[in-house]
């Protein structure tokens, strides 16, 4: 089990109605490719953690890295994990709009996420925190 954590800038300003269609549609492929995982977005960046299979994991990071919406994807975790940190989710979906500002302040963010500001453990953790905050009727599909 292997999971990447990587961040991006987005190509054009990310609406809601773009990151549920990204949403829908990494839900579906990501059930039948065994992939577990969180999309984390604001109008500027994305954060995804992806978790699965070593070799699912590799190619499903390189076809996402050839994605237009994306800019400069860098990974910012990657390696062996002992269990799923979202094993619930084929792939769970939250705006910066839904964290809690004293879980940015914590992480020392600013009101506005920017993923340089955060090592790649930090990120995990800044995801799993926020992610488990926010109710599961609001993170299926923000």
């Amino acid at each position: 089990m292997f999971s990447l954590v990587y961040a991006s800038k987005a190509a054009e300003a990310v609406t809601l109605e773009t990151a549920r269609a990204i949403w829908e549609t990494a839900s579906r492929e990501n059930q039948t490719l065994g992939i577990s995982g969180v999309l984390f977005f604001n109008a500027h960046y994305f954060i995804q953690c992806i978790e699965g299979d070593r070799e699912v994991v590799n190619k499903l990071y390189n076809k996402i890295s050839r994605d237009r919406r994306h800019l400069n994807p860098v990974i910012l975790s990657y390696g062996p994990i002992p269990v799923r940190n979202f094993a619930a989710w084929a792939m769970g979906l939250f705006t910066s709009k839904q964290v809690n500002r004293v879980v940015l302040l914590k992480y020392g963010l600013p009101d506005e996420f920017v993923p340089s500001a955060l090592d790649g453990e930090s990120c995990l953790a800044f995801l799993k925190e926020a992610f488990e905050l926010i109710p599961t009727s609001v993170a299926a599909g923000a």
